[in-house]
């Protein structure tokens, strides 16, 4: 594929070497999507005008060949547990009301390019619900509870289950959202933006950790 053109660049590709001497030439490899690639490194060598020294055999040969497996970072669901007005709940419940068998798959496909727009998360819109770009919408539901009890607490435990380091982070969407001068606020919110606003000046959802980082196999429970 036309993406897949440079995923391999040589630190240089031709050169001269005296006699008894070594030199170290680095590769480095870019994958640009989730899969197996292999190259075959071939070498030549060429006598001072630029002549192939083996006039029988003057075509390159095989030097080595380089298998790459490209990944992204992973992170699964693998436990949840619920406390206070949800102690009542079950984990088969607790496992649908916040989707995590689709949240799983969502988080073990490939991003989108949209998805894959930012290296890390970027203010990028004015608005008290600034738009997502990712394919997954998915439900935390944390079920009711009569007014005045007590908190409902989820434990999700993460794991990376990959290969390569994870960095996770829970955004809410002041955390998406461009700071403007008081002058710039018009004061016109919709119905979507106040209730956004609600729900967060009344603080009824709140993460702990909100971000973290976890090596291959390391476990952390929010």
């Amino acid at each position: 594929a036309n993406r897949d053109r440079i995923v391999l660049e040589l630190e240089k590709d031709r050169g001269m070497l005296p006699a008894q001497a070594k030199n170290r030439i680095m590769v480095t490899i870019r994958p640009t999507r989730r899969a197996t690639y292999t190259f075959s490194i071939m070498y030549q060598l060429l006598t001072p005008d630029g002549r192939s020294v083996n006039p029988v055999h003057p075509d390159p040969m095989d030097l080595c060949e380089v298998i790459v497996q490209g990944v992204y970072p992973t992170l699964v669901a693998t436990d949840a547990r619920c406390y206070g007005s949800g102690s009542g709940i079950s984990k088969r419940q607790l496992w649908s009301l916040f989707s995590l068998d689709n949240l799983n798959l969502c988080l073990d496909s490939d991003p989108a390019d949209d998805e894959l727009t930012y290296v890390h998360p970027t203010r990028h819109s004015t608005r008290y619900r600034p738009p997502v770009y990712t394919r997954a919408i998915l439900d935390f539901n944390f079920s009711a509870a009569p007014v005045g009890n007590d908190a409902c607490v989820v434990d999700l435990l993460l794991e990376n289950t990959g290969t390569v380091t994870s960095e996770w982070a829970f955004l809410f969407p002041v955390d998406l959202q461009l700071e403007l001068e008081y002058w710039a606020e018009t004061g016109e919110f919709d119905e979507d933006e106040l209730h956004q606003m609600r729900v967060t000046d009344n603080r009824l959802f709140s993460v702990k950790p909100k971000k973290g980082r976890l090596d291959p196999g390391q476990t952390q429970t929010v």
